[in-house]
């Protein structure tokens, strides 16, 4: 306030009647009973210029301190018979005039923009997810963004909120368009916020609308004419709209014909309906959160009375403002809360329910079709960061710290979003990326208004629309070169992937080549970086060629029509074997064998305290299905104490001859050959560099898992059952006690005759080498 006569400019103290009493521009005052009350206005256009407080009669001049026809508390609201309008960046009241300031015209035209928009959205939703309306969610993210950061507790220039101001169409503000919402609400608060957050629930009545008029047309024509996939299909031959149609389709060039397109509203689909309102309120998420956190943002006035950040006529605490409270309460359970908790339901189960439910994949598609399949999830922290951005405004008061903590969310999403490339294309992630950084940017400069200099305030300002501009235009540029690769680089596209294709054959006809020694070898030299990527690359090598789910869940992928099945420990050797590719020298097959011998030495040892020792001496090979190396990285007992008993010489690990001679002291009759011994060694020397060290050893005995085939594996013989149906045998006329287990090397032709154990294995001695070839043995696995 300006007081030329000493009153207290904060109005705690005055005169009454004191003439020479004035308000500054943008503030107004109420009388209250010892003291003015000052008001911020809620636009500078309904209190200009310089006003006085008391008219020349010493009375107080209430809603005549407001100007261009605005009154009441903050200036906010117009009188009756008139509505804000927008102009020129700030709002004046005009009188309502017209039939479009009638309740009926203005339903009729908001249910018939309702209903084109929510049949738009169905025709796009039966369409693949394509770059450019993937980049056009994310810059109408952009846009819903600047909306909430706009309104954090710090003064903004005029110039930035005329510009801004044109983004609260996405929080359903009509009078962007010069509509005359107040014609229709009247001037009363609760019922503005009454009808802005209702429009949810009106466009859902549109959707609902939509889809009863492609049911009703449907059901008739069936009864009268059957079944019937398109309404071109009732056209007659040769009539003058069947010729219309077939230009069209023709003149269009579509991909999809003119037929199929309009085929898919004959009927329109339950799950369409579903797709469609989950993709108009996902796209809207931050926007009507907005809404919904209205009752709880508060701004607070120069004489310290507290009003809601959207609404200055509306005191807290005061009767108008509960039923507000009660609303925005319901608001924010079903609209923010609600939805986000019914998305996080869906992302859990959707690996699962995706790959054999076409409803449930039909239905919610919308939600991850535009991420990778392996970061489905990743619309959880999209609406994460919506609502994370929108709570700043409700939990923090103060400007500064405000919009500190909101580019702290824009940078660490920016981080979530490089490191994990959630986009499906990646020109929608330099998108993504672009406008976030601009977001930072435009946070950074509002920091920079709580401590204006007044040479530089416009100049932060013109910074400030150029970064709002700036990531729009950057994106529009991006897909202009995406939309020229896609018309004019068909070529060179074709060219990458045909490389791509002979880079990945030879790697693997290279890698084939490779023993598994050479593999371990070569893993425990890569850096932790490259490992990583190259164990994300291997997941989705295992999914698209094999369609097995990753083991960490985070990396499940949902692609429909393909089961669930999750590379579990063995199922890839299953693999190996339902193809008849595992080599006999597998040290998975040998070490199972060690058990397997061991096993068959103890049923037949009758001498209690033999069968203790060698209990004992085998409780290395019977430790592998349930020991393992703890979270801290310290080995069992059981693996201590078994190196040590086979490390005498103290050179720091197990050498080959040690290993030989361990396995023939525990394990008399193991028939291991040469190679085979060989290729045990170079299992358990990880790092190759010819000798075992403890934790190599408890490593080579702690990943032996049992091997698990494919459900449509069928053996070439049909096995006999053994016992317990977990035993096979492929021969006939052998005892029980002949019979081994699991894993027997047989002949697979009629012409060589299945051996027995003591014929199939070289005789006892390590240095011969094995008679039989990889491609006679046929290992089978129960």
């Amino acid at each position: 306030m300006d007081c030329p006569g000493g009153n207290d400019p904060f109005a705690q103290n005055f005169s009454r009647g004191d003439i020479t009493v004035n308000l500054l521009e943008g503030f107004t005052a109420e009388e209250g009973h010892t003291s003015l009350e000052i008001y911020s206005c809620e636009t500078k256009s309904a209190c200009s210029g310089t006003r006085k407080v008391f008219d020349a009669m010493g009375n107080f001049r209430g809603d005549d301190l407001c100007t261009n026809g605005f009154l009441g508390r903050g200036c906010t609201t117009c009188a009756d018979g008139m509505h804000r309008k927008l102009h020129e960046g700030s709002f004046v009241c005009e009188k309502c005039e017209g039939l479009s300031s009638t309740q009926f015209t203005a339903f009729l035209v908001a249910f018939v923009l309702g209903s084109l928009l929510a049949a738009y959205t169905y025709y796009k939703s039966q369409f693949p997810p394509a770059p450019l309306w993937i980049s056009l969610g994310i810059v109408l993210g952009f846009l819903q963004a600047i909306l909430v950061f706009s309104e954090f507790a710090v003064d903004m220039p005029d110039n930035v909120m005329a510009v801004v101001s044109a983004t609260r169409i996405f929080e359903f503000d009509l009078d962007v368009l010069d509509y005359p919402v107040d014609c229709i609400s009247g001037p009363s608060s609760f019922q503005r916020y009454l009808l802005k957050i209702g429009f949810p629930v009106f466009l859902f009545m549109c959707f609902s609308v939509v889809y009863a008029l492609g049911k009703l047309p449907y059901a008739a024509a069936r009864r009268r004419h059957g079944a019937v996939d398109s309404p071109l299909d009732l056209l007659v031959q040769g009539s003058f709209l069947q010729k219309v149609s077939r230009y069209l389709d023709k003149a269009l060039g579509a991909r999809v014909p003119l037929r199929t397109q309009i085929g898919w509203f004959w009927p329109t689909k339950g799950s369409g309906l579903k797709l469609t309102c989950l993709k108009g309120f996902s796209g809207l998420y931050i926007a009507v959160t907005k809404l919904s956190f209205v009752p709880f943002v508060v701004y607070q006035h120069p004489s310290g009375q507290y009003t809601l950040r959207n609404y200055y006529s509306m005191v807290k605490g005061s009767d108008e403002y509960w039923p507000v409270l009660i609303v925005g309460i319901c608001a924010v359970t079903l609209y923010s809360i609600g939805f986000f908790v019914f998305v996080v339901y869906l992302v859990i189960i959707a690996p699962r329910r995706v790959c054999c439910d076409a409803a449930f994949h039909n239905s919610y598609r919308g939600l991850w079709a535009k991420f990778n399949p392996s970061t489905w999830w990743f619309c959880l922290i999209l609406m994460a960061y919506g609502l994370a951005a929108n709570l700043i405004g409700v939990v923090i008061s103060h400007g500064r710290v405000q919009v500190m903590v909101g580019a702290i969310l824009n940078m660490f999403y920016v981080l979530i979003v490089t490191y994990i490339s959630p986009w499906r294309f990646l020109n929608n992630l330099f998108v993504d990326v672009i406008v976030k950084l601009g977001l930072t940017m435009y946070l950074l400069l509002m920091l920079n208004l709580e401590f204006p200099a007044q040479n530089l305030t416009e100049a932060w300002a013109i910074m400030m629309i150029m970064i709002f501009i700036a990531p729009l235009c950057v994106g529009a540029l991006s897909l202009i070169r995406f939309a020229y690769s896609i018309a004019f680089g068909k070529l060179e596209t074709m060219t990458q992937r045909a490389d791509f294709a002979q880079r990945l054959h030879d790697i693997f006809k290279l890698a084939g080549s490779k023993s598994l020694q050479d593999h371990r070898a070569y893993s425990y030299t890569l850096i932790e970086s490259d490992y990583a990527i190259l164990d994300h690359a291997m997941d989705i090598l295992q999914f698209s060629i094999f369609g097995l789910q990753s083991k960490n869940r985070f990396r499940h992928r949902t692609v429909p029509n393909l089961p669930f099945n999750e590379a579990a420990p063995g199922v890839l050797e299953g693999l190996l074997i339902s193809r008849s590719l595992q080599d006999s020298k597998d040290p998975r097959v040998l070490l199972r064998r060690l058990q397997r011998i061991r096993k068959r030495d103890i049923q037949s040892d009758q001498d209690p305290e033999a069968v203790t020792a060698a209990a004992t001496t085998s409780s290395i090979i019977r430790s592998v299905a349930t020991s393992t190396v703890d979270q801290l990285g310290r080995l069992p007992p059981w693996a201590r104490e078994a190196f040590e008993s086979v490390h005498r010489d103290g050179n720091g690990g197990i050498t080959e001859p040690e290993f030989k001679n361990m396995l023939n002291k525990s394990y008399p009759g193991n028939n291991f050959c040469h190679e085979e011994l060989a290729a045990l060694f170079g299992y358990f020397d990880m790092d190759g560099n010819g000798s075992i060290s403890m934790p190599e050893f408890a490593l080579g005995l702690t990943h032996v898992p049992q091997p698990v085939l494919p459900d449509d594996f069928v053996p070439p013989e049909e096995p006999e059952v053994v016992e317990d149906s977990k035993l096979v045998s492929l021969r006939t006329g052998e005892s029980e006690a002949e019979a081994i287990e699991e894993d027997l090397p047989t002949s697979t032709s009629s012409e060589h005759p299945v051996k027995s154990m003591a014929d199939s294995m070289p005789p006892q001695g390590n240095d011969s080498s094995c008679f039989y070839g990889e491609h006679d043995i046929e290992h089978r696995w129960m």
